[in-house]
């Protein structure tokens, strides 16, 4: 266990000092020091804003957890367990957890395409290029998503998109293992 959070301590350490030294700090707002190939200054500002904030950790218990409603009271503090269906109970879980989507995907999306800017031999790589594209178009297309879920159509809208996310990026593995 100590083994374990040295080196998550470690990395977390090198990550903050790489950011820092790839990027300069005005007044209150930070700003990327280079622009990511194939995108406008004002995207690259966006994407490094995303991958500063930490990813969410969620353990298979959590997500039961929320599946099961369990943390509705938390998110909807005025429900109250006699006046909510189940049917009822079902659509605030899916928008829970929409909201949830909605709001790490552009952080995970954007720590991958920051990773994949970094590596410096293979960062321009057909393949690599490729795949960061398919990342950016990715975050670019959620983070035009309304911020909050807060009906099922708009719950409908983003599952359609995670699903066409997902489906653009189920090659992703083997373009990267091509490598060409």
């Amino acid at each position: 266990m100590l083994l374990s959070f040295s080196k998550r301590h470690l990395y977390q350490r090198w990550r903050s000092y790489i950011l820092k030294s790839s990027s300069i700090y005005t007044s209150s707002r930070t700003f990327c020091k280079t622009t990511f190939k194939g995108v406008s200054r004002e995207i690259s500002n966006s994407i490094y804003e995303h991958s500063i904030q930490p990813q969410t950790s969620i353990s298979l218990e959590t997500l039961m957890q929320t599946g099961r409603g369990e943390f509705l009271k938390k998110t909807y503090k005025n429900l109250d367990d006699t006046e909510i269906t189940e049917r009822e109970a079902t659509e605030k879980v899916l928008q829970q957890v929409a909201g949830f989507l909605r709001r790490e995907l552009p952080i995970r999306l954007a720590h991958r395409i920051q990773d994949l800017d970094g590596v410096p031999y293979m960062k321009d790589m057909p393949s690599v290029l490729a795949v960061k594209q398919l990342y950016t178009q990715s975050f670019l297309e959620i983070s035009e998503m309304e911020d909050k879920i807060t009906n099922s159509e708009l719950e409908s809208q983003l599952a359609w998109l995670v699903e066409t996310i997902y489906n653009r990026h189920s090659k992703v593995l083997v373009q990267m293992a091509r490598g060409a």
